[in-house]
């Protein structure tokens, strides 16, 4: 009865996959075109192929049929069986439309094999019982004893006399002597002596390494702080050493005094003693002598003092323009500090440069006429004794160099000039920035920034 319907379902199916029959075709009028085949009884072939029409409906079962190929029992040949089974289907609704999974194409016959899919539903595993998961009856073992039997069967066979047995590939195995536990123990001693010797030696070479890496740290940290201090003293003995060539400081002068002073004490006791001749004339040839070096002595001090002296007027000069022409520091909103140039500080720098060339040395003629006209025309922006005097200084010089007179003959005028200006700069009515390192402040003199700027803008 299942066969018959499901012979009859298929039979369905396939008479919705058929076209309808042909029917009787109309005779063609005149306003009719004939086509070919028309009222011929040739069926025309299916719009869809039976395995992608889309009118299919698929039935509520379908026939499998099951082959068996196999041999008869009897052994005369073989046989072949095929049996049918119904399969019933269970449709599943579906609310998703299923995916294209693509497929192959047969290069040679050009059939197409599409990758099928299921609609079954995925099978849901029901929840764990976590409730017990944690307690003492559940992590609790417990060990029960079954007895089995296996399923392969063995037995042995002793030798007999009516028994011939094949004993070439037996192998007589004898026991060995008996290993007590308390031989096991002292084995395990045995090796667990070793084991502490070889870790005990690494750790006595580890010792020994790191001591001697310790001892080579200290020797030539000793090296180090030797080397250091010994180049400290050759720092500290060629300091003294230029200290008494080359004194800068009222210290180091001080110390060639008391130096002086020294050698003098011990020339007048050797004196005193009769090294140079015990007699009246002898001792006084000797203090002539001393006190011809001694004179000699504090000339080469007095002048290494007033060289001294110059040179640290001219580091203290060069230090104060540096400080005038210093940008100002403003401190903005967020804390930090950025550097402004002032109409004053701008000034400053201008009048620095001039002083700096004023007092270079190696200068060209033309050149140094340049520096005159620029200390020139910045000096005659004001009228006074001070500026007259500078003017006039330059155009002395000036007239001596157009004459071709010599730079060493010009010495003692470039010097005034350098001073004239140096305090030129050093006035604040003419520079405002050296009012802040004027000894004694005029409170008087002051120029604001705007007067300052429609005065000075030209320069």
């Amino acid at each position: 009865a299942s066969g018959a319907a499901g012979a009859e379902a298929t039979a369905a199916a396939m008479a919705a996959v058929e076209p309808p029959p042909p029917t009787e075709a109309a005779a063609p009028g005149p306003e009719t075109d004939e086509s070919p085949g028309a009222g011929s009884g040739v069926p025309e072939p299916p719009l869809w192929p039976e395995y992608a029409d889309p009118n299919y409906v698929m039935p509520t079962e379908i026939e499998v049929k099951v082959g068996r190929v196999g041999t008869a029992a009897t052994g005369m040949g073989s046989y072949e069986e095929q049996t049918i089974i119904c399969v019933a289907v269970e449709k599943v609704p579906v609310g998703f439309r299923k995916p294209n999974l693509g497929g192959y194409r047969h290069k040679r016959t050009g059939l197409r094999y599409h990758h099928a899919g299921t609609q079954t539903e995925a099978r849901t595993r029901p929840p764990r019982d976590m409730s017990s998961l944690r307690e003492r009856d559940t992590q609790t073992y417990e060990t029960v004893s079954r007895r089995t039997e296996t399923v392969r069967e063995s037995g042995t066979q002793m030798r007999r006399v009516d028994l011939d047995i094949d004993d070439t590939s037996d192998l007589v195995v004898y026991p060995k002597p008996y290993f007590s536990a308390a031989q096991q123990l002292e084995v395990n001693r045995k090796a667990c002596i070793t084991m502490q010797r070889y870790w005990r030696g690494y750790l006595a070479r580890c010792r020994a390494h790191t001591k001697r890496m310790a001892i080579l740290t200290m020797r030539a940290e000793e090296a180090a702080q030797a080397e250091m201090e010994e180049n400290q003293a050759a720092e500290r003995h060629q300091r003294e050493i230029k200290r008494r060539l080359q004194p800068r400081t009222k210290a180091d002068f001080e110390l060639l005094y008391n130096e002086l002073g020294t050698w003098r004490h011990r020339e007048v006791q050797k004196i005193h003693d009769g090294v140079f001749g015990d007699t009246a004339e002898a001792k006084r040839r000797a203090n002539a002598e001393l006190l011809a070096k001694e004179s000699k002595l504090l000339q080469t001090i007095d002048n290494m003092k007033g060289r001294a002296s110059k040179e640290g007027r001219q580091v203290r000069v060069r230090k104060l323009l540096k400080m005038m022409s210093q940008p100002q520091k403003w401190e903005l909103g967020d804390g930090h500090f950025v550097d402004v140039d002032t109409p004053f500080s701008v000034r400053a720098k201008e009048l620095m440069d001039l002083y700096e060339g004023l007092t270079a040395p190696l200068m060209s003629t033309e050149e140094r006429l340049n520096v005159l006209l620029s200390v020139k025309w910045t000096v005659a922006e004001f009228d006074c004794t001070l500026s007259s005097d500078i003017i006039e200084l330059i155009e002395r010089e000036a007239d001596l160099l157009n004459r071709g007179r010599s730079s060493s003959t010009m010495t003692g005028l470039r010097q005034r000039v350098a001073n004239l200006f140096l305090e030129f700069i050093q006035t604040p009515e003419f520079n405002p920035a050296a009012q802040q390192f004027s000894k004694v402040p005029d409170e008087t003199i002051y120029i604001s920034p705007e007067t300052y700027t429609t005065e000075f803008a030209a320069t």
